[in-house]
């Protein structure tokens, strides 16, 4: 890799840059289409598909496309954007050049990203870069930033019962209920839609713990009346999910 510029590659930079737009003119003249430059001085190499590094002489590529500017300049020395973002890919740095009406050259030194120098505008790959004298950033508008908020919804009354005790409140403004045969159930906020989260067909144990066959019924929330097995006992003594039975019918061992 190639160092930072010193003054006198400074210097022979911009005589390069000098005899460039002074090829380009002869070139013109005589209607030839060939402007290749000769490698910059101590700039800074492109990662190629690969990421491998690895020096590519800088091409000046004619833009005869003139496009309403949506790029401005911005100030000499540098390295950073007052008004606007700093363009940062080549084929934006592409289409700015069109924009302005300048030449693109493509591979140089100092400020990262899309500026220009000497009426040129050239791309600089490397990722932080550095204020030059002479040197100024193309900057382009910023890529908005898309924020995206969960929405929550909490059970007012938890396990308190189904129609008219089921009733949710949403972070979006919204209230809601639950099914009319269910409860909401859950303790901590869900996911706004995950319904099944905070909405079940819940059942509460008629006489929690009092014993086995004909002391362990079930009364859930959809009218159903049930029993756990003839040697268990219907324990819990909060509601349960429609379903959970091992959670809440124990074997008793005599």
């Amino acid at each position: 890799m190639q160092g930072t510029c010193g003054p006198e590659e400074a210097q022979h930079g911009s005589r390069l840059l000098q005899s460039v737009k002074q090829e380009q003119a002869d070139s013109e003249s005589s209607g030839s289409s060939r402007a290749v430059l000769s490698q910059w001085p101590c700039r800074q190499p492109e990662l190629d598909q690969s990421e491998a590094q690895h020096d590519v002489p800088m091409v000046l590529l004619q833009t005869s496309k003139v496009v309403t500017p949506t790029f401005q300049i911005g100030g000499a020395n540098t390295n950073s954007c007052s008004s606007g973002c700093k363009v940062t890919s080549k084929l934006a740095c592409t289409t700015a050049a069109s924009s302005l009406g300048m030449p693109l050259l493509r591979d140089s030194a100092f400020p990262s990203g899309c500026h220009v120098s000497d009426g040129f505008v050239l791309f600089n790959a490397h990722s932080t870069g550095s204020a030059f004298s002479g040197a100024r950033p193309i900057c382009g508008p910023c890529t908005a930033t898309t924020t995206t908020t969960t929405i929550t919804c909490t059970c007012t009354t938890p396990h308190t019962g189904t129609a008219g005790h089921n009733q949710m409140q949403c972070s979006n403004g919204e209230t809601r209920h639950c099914g009319s045969n269910e409860a909401c159930y859950a303790v901590s906020p869900f996911t706004y839609g995950s319904w099944t989260d905070g909405c079940a067909i819940t059942c509460t144990c008629t006489t929690p713990n009092a014993g086995t066959a004909g002391h362990n019924q079930i009364q859930c929330t959809n009218g159903e009346t049930r029993h756990c097995n003839s040697n268990e006992a219907c324990w819990t003594s909060s509601p349960f999910t429609y379903g959970s039975w091992t959670d809440n019918c124990r074997q008793i061992n005599r």
